[in-house]
């Protein structure tokens, strides 16, 4: 069982947005393919959404069909799985310099890019989360991508919130909004009891986002040669 992640409650009651005692198994790493279980809040046609208190720009994060590969809505954005559909304009964001300044791999080639949504694809089947498309719910124009990856940390698995936005994107709350939703459904949807962000130390625009989605400084140490914060959220801090 990886670490970060809690016994799962093997219960056949039905599951909501923000239920706490869901089906968190993991699925059967030999069988990638395996069906999600019925209750798993992305079958079937019907839309559940939940308020959520304390975390700015994420009152209404909704939780739509796994078929629509819809994972949350804010009032501004939608987070969705990667398609490949999406390479040409992720491609354009990922070859940035300016957006990929503070990325360990730098800026990334095309190649990397198809890379980056394979793998991607592997962690929705196995994990149920990964690093989700952005895009705004007024033009459905993608802008970047928000989300959830293993790392190690210290000989240790961590989960990570990472996100990448188009410079046009920035100075408007939006990197923060997107954070705050992808905490959420973390912790209240893929059963994670920490999720944990690794900022650079002279990065302080993205240490105010860990702190805005509810993380706290817990360390700063040293991570592929770079001085960095480690923030983190743990369950008993959520707000509801």
């Amino acid at each position: 069982m990886p670490s970060g992640r809690r016994q799962p409650d093997r219960s056949p009651r039905a599951v909501h947005l923000g239920d706490r005692q869901g089906p968190c198994r993991q699925l059967d790493r030999a069988s990638p393919h395996a069906p999600l279980p019925r209750s798993w809040p992305f079958h079937g046609r019907r839309r559940r959404s939940r308020s959520i208190k304390g975390l700015p720009g994420a009152e209404s994060v909704t939780l739509d069909s796994y078929q629509q590969r819809v994972v949350a809505e804010t009032s501004r954005l939608r987070l969705r799985e990667l398609a490949y559909s999406d390479h040409a304009e992720l491609a354009k964001v990922l070859a940035d310099r300016e957006v990929m300044h503070f990325s360990m791999r730098g800026p990334l080639t095309n190649d990397q890019t198809s890379a980056f949504i394979e793998a991607n694809h592997s962690l929705y089947r196995e994990r149920q989360f990964g690093m989700w498309a952005v895009e705004q719910s007024a033009d459905g124009a993608l802008i970047g991508f928000c989300g959830l990856s293993p790392i190690d940390l210290a000989g240790k698995e961590e989960i990570e919130l990472g996100y990448r936005l188009t410079p046009s994107a920035w100075g408007k709350g939006l990197a923060t909004e997107a954070a705050c939703a992808t905490v959420k459904q973390g912790i209240n949807n893929c059963c994670l009891d920490s999720i944990i962000a690794i900022v650079a130390s002279s990065h302080p625009a993205s240490a105010s986002v860990a702190r805005k989605a509810g993380m706290s400084l817990e360390t700063t140490t040293r991570f592929h040669a770079w001085e960095v914060d480690i923030f983190r959220y743990r369950r008993h801090d959520d707000k509801d």
